[in-house]
């Protein structure tokens, strides 16, 4: 290793006149090689061995490998120094040892020889570590080397001091020092006075030394953009010419070609090369130096002024940037005419410290010089830059040129070609892998000549060759994460989401997406794009590209999809899952047709949990809440229980006031005085004012006329409603008339002769109180009079309220229809029929645009025109305005025509699923678009329980039974891609009334019987006369019984229940395993977690088989939705046999809460868990439960669920994963596909 940096260093120092004695003592004397690798290694095991026995840095090895780019430049470089030196090369001849039994030759002979005429070769009897580390002076390699030094010394005294002539390539770079005429600067003043070594001249070399081929870069020439800019007339049209390229197209390399070919037409040229990497030389003052020395060498008389300045003490080194650019250059440099144009040649602008500064200052050079100067740039495509020269205005003396891959391809077919040409196959082989190699590159030339060294130290075979190409090189990874460092320092935040946004999708997405696909996915987050070309090329235009022929955006090359992925530290990183899981999130969706007035639909779940989406802030009271009232400003909330009221800052989630409820009766209604001074409490007979800044209670007890015993036969009211200014209080008594009492005297006011009122509401104007009846009749009241003024008895109200500005009052009735009256005429506005759970509260929003409503556990919120139109009405109009009248308007989901999806089943292919429905009507949907393709017969208006789609090769059947009882079975024929024929076969009852329906229905194989299951009992029927076989009475604790036919015997039926199994035949029922004992199915109550209690009186079962037909996959639950979780177990199908007497559970899910099973997929069990993540458990032969058997696939909204007590889902054969949602289909195709991270997503699972 050391021998290539001596050869590097003395052709160096041969550069710089600073090294000038140390290079010609080397030249005088002699360089000695001892095991150098000059032609690299052999192989990448080589390589590694070179490393082993040394101390270098594994960074290295691609620089190792034999014939790699850098060994062959600096070989081809110093051969051409290297003439006048004594070289002695030396050669190791014993294995080295790594390891016990391992060693090897590190560096072979044909690699440590150079072969040069001038070279002495011979070798050291050692290893590599001991060829120039000896044992001792008698060592013979010690004697070799010595004499060897000694004939060197001496050699180089007997020339007396003489040195050897600098080479000829060295003599021509020392041509302006040696004609400075004295009293004129030399290059060591001229960098003293300046305070600056310029090394451009370093970073033309390396560059230069890049190349890929001899006239690389010729191309460049046939520009027409080139050709102008060439063009040395006295006003040239063009003077600025801009190339934009991708990163790692060659753009550092292009304009080394520039400089030599503008130096051999003998132009006067300077030139800058930008490095992102060295801090120093990204400065504008570091650029404006390195400018001026390179000028000063061609203006001998500006040497003088120079000299001058330094004599005055006008320190330049410490002048400004700006100081710098006006005395020297514009005062200066600029005022002297030189015949010659000048040609700057600036690499790399965008990896400048500050781009914009230098645009600014080369943009005006020419109004302020006497001399032309052109000047060509080499940058990365950015917004930015484009602004910073848009800002010039410099019209057509800019030209701009975006480098193409089609540029670049002779040139990178030339270096393949070049590098691959002792490749060890045939001429066709060769061409078809450099082909390969050019077009995977994708224009970017770092990519292809890291390739080509992977498959230089690789090429044993073509699968090598191509798995070569599939990995990311190292510096590739380089490149990028300069890239995305970037990107994090010059992106404001507003836009680093939307760049990671950008990357994120087009790496995820499965095929390039268009450019207006991929805005279609953006604009839900970010909204509107005006341009996403222009988003792009503003965000990531270095890693994002848009074709502009297809508008399809790609990453700038394949790796960066690898690079993203691969959990880089970097901000815009990707994580896999979430990219397409956010995917998933915007194309999922469901087929409705019409949309309601309802805004959002808020589902806390079984465990009354709040959607933590939505949560703002959580409160704990500790009690049972009775009534909850927030302020009308809204930063106070009071909660009530039995024995505390606790008054909460929602900002803080803190309490500020905590009252004792002496009373001990349920809180049943609460409001804030106007001001919040004061609180009003309402707890069965007793009314409590409160002040909350002096903490006292004032306690009224409500006294009704009439006796103790009538006041303890009334008992509690079943409605309280108070006032908007806390004066008045409402009491509705079951049987007695409706009461309104005065909160700040607690008299009695009034009453009003109401039939059993359920609740009251007060109108705000003060005048008025609604009250509603257990018939569902609501009657308007003056409170000065007493007496009704107007009712509607054609509602079924039972729940009430009023809107801020009293025009409206909404009511609801047990069935879920919400009605909007006018609330001086009661003229229905509005109805919005909608779900079947009962009203259980209602409230407008202070604005009155909003109206919320509570059902068991879901909150609605709703936006109806008639609401927007009042609010603006009340806006415009005067007080005696009267409300808008509408037309009764019904929302556009009806109740009426929402029947719910009861049952699900699938056909064989899985390309369809027949539903029932809760009107008695079957159809088939389209699992592509979930969208119901046919009703194909009905049944009456009756629940319809089971259905059944038959497996038979030509899936012809369908039977289907309701909770009448009725069973139907109908044939299909299928006429069309979407629609079949359908003619009954069999239509029956059973012959008596059963409890519930029918449970499930079964086909055999040939579709001649049918099994139904009820409650308690189940049947055989013959198919097609529809004659019963036989009937049997489950076995076990009571419950519904699963049945399937056994997957190693198909002319056997196999009964599983919750504690018991059964074992019959298909043809005529007869029970295989002992009479009623059946086969005891043995629990594991020990397994993972606590064990699943069977508590319920009553059970039902099912049962699923994998597709292996190993295994059954069982769940056990309560028939009510909302009980605890259902118990998933796994059991053998080789235990269910004739003559067995019980079998064990393999294991069970007891530790996870199950929400419900949808089914099999392939070999696992899928199911919901508490937390409605779609999961799927491996079905395992043994009884440890590992973690890689779960898999967490994706969340299931609770805006999904059916509000009934069904809640169909199945999984079909394809993966698809299919969900009723209030009559519609949610269809998630190929979900289970979609895999997520166990431990953050779904906790619940550990």
């Amino acid at each position: 290793m050391g021998g290539l940096v001596v050869k590097k260093a003395y052709m160096m120092a041969l550069l710089d006149t600073k090294y000038k004695r140390v290079s010609d003592c080397i030249a005088s004397g002699a360089v000695i090689f001892l095991g150098t690798p000059h032609r690299g290694s052999e192989s990448a095991t080589s390589v590694h061995r070179i490393l082993s026995a040394t101390i270098g840095s594994k960074a290295f090895v691609q620089e190792l490998m034999r014939n790699s780019s850098t060994l062959t430049a600096i070989n081809e470089d110093f051969r051409h120094y290297a003439a006048d030196l004594s070289i002695w090369s030396f050669h190791e001849t014993q294995p080295t040892t790594f390891a016990p039994g391992k060693s090897a030759i590190v560096v072979e002979r044909s690699s440590a020889i150079l072969e040069y005429e001038n070279e002495i070769s011979s070798h050291i009897d050692a290893d590599h570590h001991t060829i120039c580390k000896f044992e001792s002076r008698e060592d013979p390699g010690y004697t070799t080397l010595k004499n060897l030094l000694a004939h060197v010394i001496q050699s180089t005294t007997e020339r007396s001091g003489e040195l050897n002539p600098l080479p000829e390539a060295v003599q021509k770079r020392e041509t302006y020092s040696a004609s400075v005429a004295p009293g004129q600067l030399t290059s060591k003043q001229l960098s003293q006075i300046l305070g600056y070594e310029d090394s451009s001249e370093e970073d033309l070399l390396f560059q230069r030394d890049s190349r890929a081929v001899y006239d690389s870069c010729s191309w460049i020439c046939e520009k027409e953009a080139y050709q102008q800019w060439r063009e040395p007339d006295n006003l040239p049209k063009v003077q600025y010419l801009w190339l934009k390229g991708q990163p790692g197209t060659g753009k550092s390399v292009l304009m080394s070609s520039v400089v030599d070919q503008l130096q051999d037409d003998n132009q006067l040229c300077v030139y800058y090369f930008f490095r992102e990497n060295s801090a120093a030389k990204r400065t504008t003052r570091s650029f404006l130096l390195s400018t001026l020395a390179q000028m000063v060498a061609c203006l001998p008389e500006f040497y003088n002024h120079l000299a001058e300045m330094d004599k005055d003490h006008a320190k330049i080194q410490s002048m400004s940037t700006r100081l710098l650019w006006q005395k020297l250059f514009l005062g200066t440099l600029f005022m002297i005419k030189q015949p010659q144009p000048w040609f700057w040649v600036i690499d790399g602008l965008d990896e400048a410290e500050r781009p914009s500064e230098i645009i600014s200052l080369i943009g005006r050079i020419q109004n302020n010089t006497k001399s032309q100067i052109k000047i060509i740039i080499a940058s990365r495509a950015g917004m930015e830059l484009e602004r910073d020269f848009q800002k010039l205005n410099l019209g057509a003396a800019l030209q701009q040129e975006v480098l193409q891959p089609a540029d670049t391809k002779a040139d990178m077919i030339a270096y393949a070609s070049q590098q691959l040409e002792l490749l060890p196959f045939d001429e066709d082989e060769r061409e078809e892998i450099i082909s390969l190699v050019v077009e995977k590159s994708q224009g970017i030339f770092l990519w292809l000549k890291l390739a080509l060294e992977e498959i230089l130290a690789t090429a044993h075979t073509k699968d090598g060759i191509y798995e070569a190409l599939e990995a990311m090189p190292m510096e590739m990874t380089d490149l990028y994460e300069q890239i995305v460092d970037g990107m994090s320092k010059s992106l404001r935040p507003a836009s680093k989401p939307l760049a990671k946004a950008i990357l994120q999708y087009t790496v995820c997405s499965i095929r390039p997406l268009k450019s207006t696909e991929l805005q279609t996915v953006l604009e839900p987050q970010f909204g509107r794009l005006i341009n996403l070309n222009y988003t792009i090329n503003q965000t990531c235009p270095h890693l994002v590209k848009m074709e502009e022929t297809t508008s399809i955006v790609n990453p700038i090359h394949s790796t960066l999809r690898e690079f993203l992925l691969q959990g880089t530290h970097s901000e815009f990183a990707v994580d896999e899952a979430d990219g397409h899981q956010s995917l998933f999130k915007i194309f999922v969706g469901t087929s409705m047709k019409k949309w309601d007035d309802c805004l959002a639909h808020i589902n806390v779940g079984k465990e009354g949990e709040v959607c933590k989406s939505l949560e703002s802030r959580r409160i704990q009271h500790g009690e049972r809440v009775g009534a909850i009232k927030i302020d009308t400003a809204g930063d106070r909330l009071v909660t009530g229980g039995s024995k505390f009221i606790l008054v909460w800052d929602i900002k803080t989630g803190e309490v500020v006031v905590r009252l004792l409820n002496r009373s001990e009766a349920r809180c049943q209604a609460l409001a804030f005085h106007p001001h919040n001074k004061k609180l009003v409490s309402v707890s069965a007979d007793n009314i409590s004012v409160w002040d909350l800044k002096r903490r006292d209670r004032r306690k009224m007890r409500i006294s009704k006329p009439g006796g103790e015993s009538q006041r303890r036969h009334r008992g509690a009211p079943w409605g309280v409603s108070i006032d908007s200014e806390c004066q008045r209080v409402a009491l509705a008594y079951k049987g007695w008339p409706l009461e309104v009492w005065d909160i700040d005297t607690g008299k009695l006011l009034t009453t009003f002769p109401t039939r059993n009122p359920l609740n009251a509401c007060f109108n705000p104007s003060g005048h008025e109180v609604y009250s509603v009846n257990e018939d569902g009749t609501i009657t308007r009241f003056w409170l000065n009079e007493g007496q009704p003024h107007g009712s509607d008895t054609n509602t079924r109200t039972q729940t009430l309220t009023c809107n801020a500005n009293g025009t409206l009052i909404a009511g609801a009735d047990g069935d879920g229809c919400i009605r909007i009256f006018s609330s001086d005429s009661f003229e229905l506005l509005y109805s919005m029929d909608k779900y079947d759970e009962p009203v259980t509260a209602m409230a407008f929003n202070p604005a009155g645009d909003r109206l919320y409503d509570i059902r068991a556990s879901d909150c609605n919120i709703w936006v109806p025109e008639v609401l927007l139109i009042n609010v603006r009405d009340n806006e415009s109009s005067s007080e005696e305005s009267e409300t808008i009248r509408l037309p009764i308007t019904t929302s556009l989901e009806s109740a009426r025509a929402i029947h719910e999806i009861t049952v699900i089943t699938t056909d064989k292919a899985g390309d369809f699923v027949c539903c029932g429905k809760s009107n008695g009507r079957i159809s088939i949907y389209d699992t592509k678009t979930g969208k119901e393709l046919q009703e194909i017969y009905k049944h009456e208006r009756v629940h319809v329980s089971a259905v059944v789609w038959s497996s038979d090769a030509q899936g012809q059947l369908i039977a289907s039974g309701d909770t009448s009882g009725r069973i139907m079975i109908v044939s299909l024929r299928q006429l069309t891609p979407k629609s079949w024929a359908c003619q009954v076969r069999v239509d029956f009852r059973l012959d008596r009334w059963v409890d519930g329906g029918v449970r499930q229905l079964i086909f055999n194989d040939d579709g001649t019987r049918l099994l139904v299951s009820a409650q308690n009992t189940s049947s055989l029927w013959k198919i097609p006369d529809g004659s019963m076989l036989g009937e049997r009475r489950i076995l076990g604790k009571k419950g519904d019984p699963a049945w399937v036919t056994h997957p190693h015997n198909r002319h056997q039926l196999v009964m599983i229940g919750p504690d018991v199994a059964g074992l019959y035949g298909w043809e005529d029922f007869e029970e295989l395993t002992t009479p009623q004992q059946g086969i005891q199915l043995i629990q594991d109550q020990v397994h993972l977690g606590n064990p699943w209690q069977l508590q319920d009186d009553y059970l039902r079962a099912r049962v699923h088989v994998t597709q292996d037909k190993r295994h059954f996959v069982t769940t056990v639950s309560a028939p009510s939705r909302r009980s605890s979780s259902a118990k998933v177990s796994f059991w053998p199908v080789s235990g269910f046999g004739e003559g067995h007497t019980h079998v064990q559970e393999l294991y069970n899910l007891n530790d996870v809460h199950i929400h419900s099973l949808a089914g099999v997929y392939q070999n696992r069990a899928v199911f919901l868990d508490g937390d409605l993540w779609v999961c799927t458990m491996a079905a395992q032969s043994d009884n440890e439960r590992t973690e890689e058997g779960l898999g967490l696939h994706f969340y299931v909204s609770t805006d999904w669920l059916n509000t009934s007590e069904e809640e169909p889902s199945i999984v079909t054969p394809v993966g698809d994963f299919v969900y009723a949602k209030r009559g519609k289909l949610v269809v998630v195709q190929r979900g289970m596909k979609c895999k997520q991270d166990l431990k953050s997503n779904s906790p619940s699972l550990f």
